[in-house]
């Protein structure tokens, strides 16, 4: 009888576990998880492993029952923006750009209408001096240049130029040339799939940084 309980118990942390993950996760749902739950991950290099192999000595994993897979996730975001990077240098440098940043930049000061740099800032999730820096290289080239804030002369609103719009064309060409494809050998499914996760991990993390780092420097 005992053991029956201990069996209860263990199913009712077992449920706790998957619902601090999928708060709408339903009964089907769980023993799919269940199943899953315990499978060894393969992973394509020994850098995954070494993640997991660290998670599990941590004492964190046993409140955390994701900890390893964020790890790994936080892993590959940044090792796939290091790629595309390193594949957009060359072709950039080749049009008078020295990073996807300053690229970026330009294409933010062309879709948000008289933004400030305050705002470019938050909005490309960079530094402000940075951002400073950036935006003197492209009004030195003359592709954006500052205007007066109508409601306060105080103030300067960004804005791009005829030239900025042209070479963003430029830009965009260049972008869709660039090998190996972003996507890789993914599927068209799969590329839907990619997007669809990628879309809600973006507006989650938007709206927390909004809320705990933007607002908070007001």
């Amino acid at each position: 009888m005992d053991d029956c309980y201990d069996g209860i118990i263990l199913l009712i942390q077992k449920w706790k576990a998957f619902r601090a993950l999928e708060k709408d996760g339903d009964i089907p749902s769980f023993a799919n998880w269940l199943v899953n739950e315990n499978q060894p991950a393969f992973y394509d290099s020994d850098q995954e492993d070494f993640i997991i192999e660290q998670v599990d000595k941590m004492e964190e994993k046993d409140t955390i029952p994701d900890l390893a897979n964020r790890g790994v996730i936080g892993h590959l975001l940044a090792r796939m923006n290091l790629f595309v990077k390193h594949y957009a240098k060359q072709p950039f440098s080749e049009i008078g750009f020295k990073s996807l940043e300053e690229f970026r930049l330009l294409q933010m000061i062309d879709r948000v209408e008289n933004i400030n740099k305050s705002e470019l800032s938050n909005e490309s999730l960079m530094e402000f001096s940075t951002v400073v820096d950036i935006l003197k290289r492209l009004m030195d080239k003359g592709l954006v240049i500052q205007v007066k804030n109508p409601n306060d002369q105080r103030a300067s609103l960004l804005k791009i130029t005829e030239e900025g719009k042209s070479q963003l064309g430029t830009i965009y060409k260049t972008l869709a040339q660039i090998k190996p494809n972003v996507a890789g050998d993914l599927s068209l499914k799969e590329q839907e799939t990619l997007i669809h996760l990628l879309l809600k991990l973006n507006r989650f993390h938007t709206d927390y940084f909004t809320e705990n780092f933007i607002k908070k420097k007001k």
